[in-house]
């Protein structure tokens, strides 16, 4: 279940939007009736909760548990509260206008989490500076000290969890080229984030030297 927790938020969102397009056609047959639009309010309010109550959860159970929060997680927490007010307790508020708002939230909290913008601005850094004594080593030896750092949270010391979607890395299919780029920029809708401002251009190298040698 772990392994796909990411997976199962991702579909979970877009499952989300394509209910809240039923519930926006729904609302739209009685645009000018107020007593409709409470009516299909109230008829909608068990789905909503259940929806946002599993995109939460699912959501904020990996950032918690491997400590990578940042800013678009807060925007889209904070499009889910602003959704949920905008449905079920701005009730002045007309529930299909409601419901188009809710989707357009959506889809920017789904944006937020494909692109992982934005994030907080920090001061680009090097692996070496918080851990000099690094600097002598062999490069398949930093490479190995900077993994176990910073990456068996989600892989494992042999590079074979596979927490949260990871990748198992003793059957990666990619070139030491295609590590260097995954570990710079990160991978879209994963738990992989991007290392670049973490992680020296020669660290990274010896980071996906290291890994080449899991396989």
């Amino acid at each position: 279940m772990e392994k796909n927790i990411v997976l199962i938020h991702a579909g979970l969102g877009v499952l989300f939007l394509l209910y809240l397009l039923i519930r926006l056609f729904i609302s739209l047959f009685g645009l000018s009736d107020k007593e409709y639009q409470n009516t299909i309010r109230a008829k909608f309010r068990i789905p909503d909760w259940v929806f946002i109550v599993l995109i939460t959860i699912t959501g904020l159970y990996p950032i918690v548990l491997i400590g990578q929060f940042e800013l678009y997680h807060i925007l889209k927490t904070l499009s889910l509260a602003l959704l949920i007010w905008l449905s079920r307790y701005k009730k002045s508020l007309n529930f299909a206008a409601a419901s188009l708002m809710a989707i357009v939230l959506t889809i920017f909290a789904a944006f937020t989490s494909f692109s992982d913008k934005p994030t907080f601005p920090r001061k680009a850094s090097t692996f070496e500076k918080d851990h000099p004594e690094i600097a002598q080593l062999p490069l398949i030896e930093k490479g190995r000290t900077i993994f176990t750092t910073l990456c068996v949270q989600c892989h494992g010391s042999d590079g074979t969890m596979g927490r949260f979607g990871a990748a198992d890395l003793s059957q990666s299919k990619l070139d030491l080229e295609e590590k260097i780029e995954m570990i710079t920029n990160g991978s879209p809708l994963t738990v992989m984030r991007s290392f670049k401002d973490q992680l020296s251009e020669d660290e990274i190298v010896a980071v996906a030297t290291y890994i080449e040698a899991l396989k």
